[in-house]
């Protein structure tokens, strides 16, 4: 596998889903950061990655990973594409995701309206082959113009699957 491969496998486990928020609700020890630049066209309220209670969500090998993330729109959006760098040793790198419309494909309406709550839930597969790895993840939506609705960290380590 070539050095691409490599990191666009750090990248995907990344893809599993600043002032940042714990889970005010639960006990969960799972700390997000809010990336959003100030002039983003929306609001990051909460992110939540499904069986994580860690610090740092593990991605389980051979299984899937939801990720869940709660945000307000400030604009009139036709469209939202969502996008995902893994940060490894500060070195970003950009992983394309099988969905990255929004829209279409993980359930947001279309148009956002201003104003209004949304939920964003999209769940991948993390593959054997993938790294034992920490990464920092990126995750964004972008609105129609390419503008950030908004940025969240979520920091993740890769983990072997479990025994059966």
């Amino acid at each position: 596998m070539n050095r691409t491969g490599i990191v666009a496998i750090w990248v995907l486990a990344a893809a599993i889903f600043c002032p940042g928020g714990a889970r005010a609700d639960d006990k969960s020890k799972f700390v997000w950061r809010n990336c959003s630049p100030e002039n983003a066209t929306g609001t990051l309220i909460d992110v939540v990655v499904k069986d994580c209670d860690t610090e740092k969500c593990a991605l389980v090998r051979n299984e899937n990973a939801t990720l869940t993330i709660t945000f307000k729109s400030n604009v009139l959006s036709k469209s939202v594409r969502a996008r995902v760098q893994g940060e490894l040793f500060t070195y970003k790198q950009p992983f394309p995701l099988p969905n990255p419309t929004a829209c279409e494909e993980v359930g947001l309406t279309c148009p956002l309206q201003p104003d209004t709550t949304y939920v964003y839930t999209n769940t991948i597969f993390v593959k054997p082959s993938y790294p034992r790895v920490t990464v920092d993840i990126y995750w964004e939506l972008k609105d129609d113009q390419g503008k950030d609705l908004f940025c969240a960290v979520i920091p993740a380590h890769i983990v072997p699957e479990r025994r059966k």
